[in-house]
């Protein structure tokens, strides 16, 4: 009987653990950018300007996700509540360069409480931390500068998707993982670009594990501007009296003029 009752223990002991190994066995993280001109054109919905203003004409961190050394996501560790007071400083970073541009028009929050409770409690960091470590490593990867550097801009023209990787590794100093979507004319485009971090949260590092994703040797490269993002904020009076969004493809276009080194 005492054995039996110290095995049931035991094992529910380790249940009850179990968020801890995870935290343990966290190895680094992968820092997930999004090119803004291909969600816009790959979601059926379309994007949205959040109701925080206009964000960044460049890439914008989607996740900073948690990983162990065999490549599994880790996730949830800990029950660490949210509490915006502590990001609150970082405030305009977040609205510009980690903005939720999903469809209808958002704040961002929700999206940020759902990164830290996901991914941001597995990594050791405090929940300032964390999210400065994306906004830290945005700006020191630098994707946009290091593509135009080597003259792959956007635009509708096919890149090689080897000259992309190389162009980023050589900025970078790591080999990235390229994410692809399907595109206009039935091609593939340059959709996320994952780089990966060490567990400190301080170095690109090259990833242990990679992925693969489906693309083909040349991708497009899909140009944005602001007038993609659909002001789901405001409305107007029809005739009949049926409140309907703006029609933004009214409005005249602004194109978005690549500035990869105004980050912060």
């Amino acid at each position: 009987m005492g054995l039996c009752v110290s095995s049931a223990f035991l094992l529910a002991l380790m249940l009850i653990s179990s968020p801890c190994f995870a935290v343990k066995s966290f190895d680094h993280f992968s820092l997930i950018l999004t090119w803004p001109g291909a969600y816009c054109e790959h979601t059926d919905g379309g994007c949205c300007l959040p109701k925080t203003g206009e964000p960044a004409g460049n890439f914008l961190i989607r996740d900073l996700r948690t990983y162990n050394s065999e490549g599994d996501s880790i996730t949830e560790c800990q029950n660490i509540n949210f509490d915006y007071n502590q990001i609150s400083g970082l405030s305009h970073d977040l609205e510009t360069y980690w903005a939720n541009i999903k469809c209808p028009s958002n704040n961002g929050r929700s999206n940020w409480k759902s990164k830290w409770k996901r991914y941001g409690v597995c990594s050791g960091l405090s929940e300032t931390n964390y999210f400065k470590t994306g906004l830290d490593h945005l700006q020191k990867a630098d994707i946009a500068f290091h593509l135009v550097k080597k003259d792959i801009n956007p635009d509708y023209n096919l890149y090689k998707l080897a000259d992309i990787k190389s162009a980023i590794a050589e900025g970078i100093g790591a080999e990235p993982l390229i994410r692809c979507s399907k595109g206009p004319f039935n091609k593939f485009q340059l959709f996320e670009v994952h780089i990966c971090i060490d567990r400190n949260g301080s170095t690109i590092i090259e990833c242990p594990t990679k992925p693969k994703f489906t693309c083909t040797d040349e991708i497009l490269f899909y140009p944005y501007r602001s007038w993609m993002l659909k002001d789901t904020t405001k409305v107007f009076e029809t005739n009949s009296n049926i409140r309907l969004p703006i029609d933004v493809e009214n409005e005249s276009y602004k194109s978005i003029e690549m500035s990869p080194r105004a980050y912060f």
